[in-house]
């Protein structure tokens, strides 16, 4: 017997309709129907087939009463007195991929328990044969609220709950009861949502930057959009992010990066899904080539069509990554005891900066001087990772979104205080990434810019190409912390400022149609007289970029046990030991 023949007619009918449906609107998709429109169907199309379920179970509970029974009023129509079939989580939000979980809560008033968990029996069971995950709860508003209450997954879930049939003022009295408990501890609950955010961001990947990310679970994806949503509503009562526009909570520049990643996100995901015929949310190499092609990207510039996707990819994920870093910031408040103490034991830095206990401050006048001078902002961040402490929300906020005004110019002031934060091991790494995450690192080094986001997409690397300079030069300040023969050698070198400046752009030549050797070696020479080198120190970093893989051929690609090669290797480095500059 094949297996869909154990199944009710209106299982039957349900899985049918949903495989007409969901090909119905993946037609629509694939004529460029945008993500959230296509969501919006998919959603429609769940809710018609669960609302059909519902009344085929509500049928089957009127046929089992028994002959005995008050046949004034049926058993579905009080049931349906008592009840409120709620959708709730991405379901809830109208977010619903092609293969998406559905969430689904019976609220109850307490009475009917019987004929209720009897409903919720077939429904499930109706729900899974048609084709659907289901995620079903039976509560009742007290029940609900205690859980919301002790978990803060729960409580997300909850934000966008929504009723599908049922008892208006039973939804209505959940309804108050949940935005009541929200606004009570909305500073908590925030903090809850993002430390559970946090949690599944080190599971599912970290860095924004990651080659092959989860889409949805990923730093950046999907799931920082919904955070962005929880949050709105914990600290202002709405999660829809046009109503915080127009309510002055979100910036106008905020609103259309959300706008823009959710429309990319959600298409992006429901071309996955429907690709793979199930909820897929890993975007791997073969999904990257495929899903560029099929989105028009065509290539230019020196990049595959694969690279200008995934660079598309990265940009909004990073945006997205950056309101919640703002947004966290924003709710780190300190204890009453740390205010009392705050002003006794931190101090001023010319006026212009606060040293706190756990982080920095510009003042009024501070934030003038740094939104008109680089050298400024070197100095400031250079005073964060000197002291080990973050820069507070306000002025990390004003400095990211006063970057794109900065201008290019490299005054003398600038490259020496660069040419300052590059020679220290101790804080450069940290030094980088900051610039760069406020997006003023490209206007000291614009090559930056062209790097951002940059997939370099071969078996090698696993980062993008301005994540991976970043954490190579991390990674090699670190020398200076080991006790074996790579730390002292990397201690004698007397000028570890080329060589972390050769590290910073050994592979910013990429994305150009010219090999990336040779690109690179243009932009170092580039980059020397932008920074008034010496000569010496030109020719330094010139052949650092130029000839950068040169070591990386000779240990993966030959047999570095065989004198002649090593032989071989320092007569190619000769030169650049012998200018007596960069080395000891």
């Amino acid at each position: 017997m094949p297996p869909h023949a154990r199944l009710s007619d209106s299982s039957l009918a349900a899985r049918q309709q949903l495989r007409e449906g969901r090909q119905q609107i993946r037609e629509l998709h694939d004529r460029g129907l945008d993500g959230p429109q296509v969501c919006a169907r998919l959603t429609s199309l769940v809710d018609a087939v669960v609302l059909q379920l519902f009344e085929a179970c509500l049928a089957k509970l009127d046929a089992s009463e028994p002959a005995n029974a008050d046949r004034s009023v049926s058993a579905s129509d009080r049931l349906r007195g008592q009840i409120a079939l709620v959708g709730h989580g991405g379901y809830g939000r109208r977010q619903s991929s092609p293969f998406s979980d559905v969430d689904l809560m019976i609220l109850h008033e307490g009475r009917g328990m019987d004929e209720i968990n009897a409903v919720a029996r077939r429904m499930t069971q109706g729900i899974f044969d048609a084709g659907l995950q289901l995620g079903q709860s039976v509560r009742s508003v007290q029940e609900v609220i205690q859980l919301a209450r002790a978990d803060s997954i729960v409580c997300t879930s909850l934000i966008d709950a929504r009723l599908l049939v049922g008892k208006q003022s039973l939804f209505d009295t959940f309804r108050t009861n949940f935005e009541n408990l929200v606004h009570k501890r909305s500073r908590p609950l925030a903090r809850a949502f993002l430390e559970s955010r946090e949690k599944e961001r080190n599971q599912y990947g970290e860095a924004v930057y990651l080659l092959e990310p989860n889409v949805k679970r990923s730093r950046g994806g999907l799931r920082d959009l919904h955070l962005l949503r929880w949050l709105g509503f914990a600290e202002h009562g709405v999660a829809d992010p046009d109503r915080r526009h127009l309510m002055g909570a979100i910036s106008k520049l905020d609103h259309h990066r959300i706008l823009s990643a959710r429309d990319f996100l959600l298409r992006l995901r429901n071309e996955m899904h429907f690709h793979a015929d199930t909820a897929k949310e890993t975007l791997n190499r073969a999904e990257q080539l495929r899903i560029a092609t099929q989105l028009g990207y065509r290539g230019a510039q020196g990049l595959l069509p694969v690279e200008q996707f995934m660079r598309d990819y990265f940009r909004h994920t990073n945006h997205l990554w950056q309101m919640v870093r703002r947004r966290e910031a924003g709710l780190q408040v300190a204890s009453p005891v740390l205010r009392v103490l705050e002003p006794m034991l931190g101090k001023n830095v010319d006026g212009n900066y606060r040293i706190g206990l756990h982080s920095i401050s510009a003042t009024p006048a501070g934030l003038a001087r740094l939104k008109g001078s680089l050298e400024e902002v070197l100095r400031l961040v250079m005073l964060s990772v000197q002291h080990g402490k973050r820069l507070d929300h306000g002025t990390w906020s004003a400095l990211y979104l006063a970057a794109p005004n900065f201008s290019e110019e490299m005054s003398a002031a600038v490259g020496q205080t660069f040419h300052e934060l590059l020679a220290d091991p101790r804080h450069v790494g940290e030094a980088l990434r900051m610039l760069h995450e406020l997006g003023l690192l490209e206007k000291i080094i614009p090559p930056m810019r062209h790097a951002r986001g940059l997939l370099q997409f071969n078996q090698y690397h696993k980062f993008t190409v301005d994540e991976h300079c970043l954490r190579t030069v991390r990674l090699a300040a670190r020398f200076a912390d080991r006790d074996d023969s790579l730390g002292q050698v990397y201690q004698a070198v007397r000028d570890k400022t080329i060589l972390h400046l050769a590290l910073l752009l050994h592979d910013l030549g990429k994305g150009f149609e010219e090999d990336h050797s040779e690109a690179g070696r243009r932009l170092a020479g580039e980059m020397a007289e932008r920074f008034g080198l010496t000569d010496t120190q030109t020719d330094d970093l010139v052949f650092l970029v130029h000839r950068h893989l040169v070591m990386s051929h000779l240990a993966f690609r030959r047999d570095t046990s065989d004198p002649r090669i090593i032989q071989q290797f320092v007569e190619q480095i000769d030169s650049i030991t012998a200018s007596g500059c960069f080395w000891c």
